[in-house]
């Protein structure tokens, strides 16, 4: 008797068949995502690892103190980018940003950027303060308008735009010097941001 027949006459045996294709065809249709498919639009990019860093903390947003405990956390970078301890350079070795200053320790109910903002040194102008959510890191983007440098910009003004994005228990802040207000790197930053891992 040939399987075809054996199938034909036990309801028992097209049961188990039935169910072993129905079977594959959802792994074949449910499989996630491989790694280079993921990664497929990061993949001129390196991804910076940070072991042992040291975390700050603060009262105002704006003096930050060692806590004396250590972290870690990575980012994504593209690959023609240079990073030099916290300081962040393009591809024509401009200094663009900074982590400023990295990983912070918060306090119970502490939040990013929840102080009033104020400058002691008067060097800078506020801007802007807004809600932001990059995947589950929630936080403030802080945006100030500052003199210029010449290693930052050609203009007589430059305007930080302070990213801090947390994960309830740390911080993290990173800044990105914008020749102007509403930054054409935004989408590129956010991209960066995407990669965070704190």
């Amino acid at each position: 008797m040939t399987f075809k027949e054996l199938l034909k006459n036990n309801i028992f045996l097209k049961l188990v068949f039935l169910a072993f294709i129905i079977l594959i065809f959802n792994i074949s249709f449910n499989k996630p995502p491989t790694s280079d498919v993921i990664d497929n639009e990061y993949q001129n990019w390196t991804k910076y690892v940070y072991q042992n860093v040291e975390i700050a903390n603060t009262e105002d947003w704006f003096t930050f103190i060692s806590d004396n405990s250590f972290g870690k956390f990575s980012i994504g970078f593209p690959n023609d980018w240079k990073i030099d301890r916290n300081v962040i350079k393009d591809n024509k070795s401009q200094r663009i940003g900074e982590f400023s200053p990295g990983l912070v320790k918060l306090k119970p109910n502490q939040s990013c950027f929840d102080s009033p903002w104020h400058n002691e040194t008067g060097q800078s102008e506020f801007i802007s303060l807004n809600d932001i959510q990059v995947g589950s890191l929630k936080g403030k983007l802080l945006i100030e308008k500052a003199q210029g440098f010449t290693w930052s910009t050609d203009g007589d003004y430059i305007y930080p735009h302070f990213y801090c994005l947390s994960n309830g228990n740390n911080a993290f802040v990173i800044i990105f010097f914008e020749k102007t207000q509403k930054s054409d790197n935004e989408e590129l930053n956010y991209k960066i941001l995407s990669t965070l891992e704190i």
